[in-house]
């Protein structure tokens, strides 16, 4: 798989997490068939020639695609012939040189597993077609807005964005791709309709880039009782704030008892009432697939 990145406003990223990335007609065609029906990416952040990266507005995501759907072409190239071709002024417009500048454009583009660096100032990457949910990811660094021993609010959201539970944590650790929060054994839950108390303590394990979360479900004696996965988008990450959409499937694994799909009818009743998508259910298939083998081997933080 090749690895691009796709910079995205804000506000619209929850939707891309659950939906995927689908081509729009935002940039101009210039007339060739390769500009239409594609995602544009960029084989690196730093390659961003639209100031993106610098708009607090934007995030970028990690897209993982196969090869074989990408070209790389010279945004420059691109750029110079949209300029000739809608000019400052009826005068200053050139469709002839906005044509030639299209066609070198054309011919210069290769295949991405051909393309090596420096052969362009600006490489933009076309994606053929939509991007799966599933090959997408919000990137994170060091710097995630948590901080060890920070107390957090998670929400947790059906998949339409209505918040069906919410309560506070504790951060215990942050690294580059995951926070973990602990909650204890009393820990208050709110949800429409009414409040309750958590029976077990539970530390939450949430991946930038996984399409679930795992708990570790701690019985009165903190002895480790129970493992629970929710598949659900991969979780957005604010200052003192987790906020996650589930997609109504789980797996959960008792010490020494096999791993078990979960709400398997509530998946089904979700897929129609929020219409699903076959390639976002069996996205979920996958999810669940990896978290039954996670479970498996799963080491916990304490026994």
């Amino acid at each position: 798989m090749l690895e691009l990145y796709h910079f995205t406003p804000q506000s619209a990223v929850a939707s891309i997490l659950i939906h995927g990335l689908f081509p729009s007609g935002r940039f101009h065609d210039l007339g060739l068939q390769m500009r239409r029906n594609v995602v544009y990416c960029w084989l690196s952040p730093d390659d961003d020639r639209m100031g993106y990266g610098e708009n607090a507005g934007y995030e970028c995501l990690r897209v993982l695609v196969e090869p074989e759907r990408c070209l790389v072409a010279d945004m420059d190239l691109a750029t110079v012939a949209y300029q000739h071709m809608r000019g400052v002024g009826a005068k200053d417009r050139d469709p002839e040189q906005a044509r030639q500048y299209a066609e070198r454009y054309h011919a210069t583009a290769v295949p991405a597993a051909q393309y090596r660096p420096g052969l362009f100032t600006a490489p933009e990457v076309l994606v053929s077609g939509p991007v799966r949910a599933s090959q997408l990811a919000p990137v994170t660094d060091s710097a995630l807005p948590l901080a060890e021993g920070q107390q957090v609010q998670i929400t947790a959201r059906r998949f339409d964005g209505t918040p069906y539970r919410w309560w506070e944590a504790r951060v215990e650790k942050v690294t580059s791709d995951c926070v973990v929060t602990y909650v204890p054994a009393g820990g208050l839950l709110h949800q429409p309709g009414g409040d309750w108390q958590s029976p077990v303590s539970v530390r939450t394990f949430y991946w930038a880039d996984r399409h679930y979360n795992l708990c570790e479900c701690y019985a009165a004696s903190d002895e480790g009782s129970s493992l629970y996965v929710h598949i659900a988008s991969p979780p957005q990450f604010a200052t003192g704030v987790i906020d996650y959409r589930d997609f109504e499937l789980d797996v959960s694994k008792f010490v020494g008892k096999p791993a078990v799909v979960l709400d398997e009818d509530e998946f089904e009743a979700a897929a129609v009432k929020y219409g699903y998508s076959q390639a976002f259910q069996a996205d979920c298939r996958s999810a669940v697939a990896e978290a039954l083998s996670l479970v498996d081997r799963w080491i916990w933080t304490y026994r």
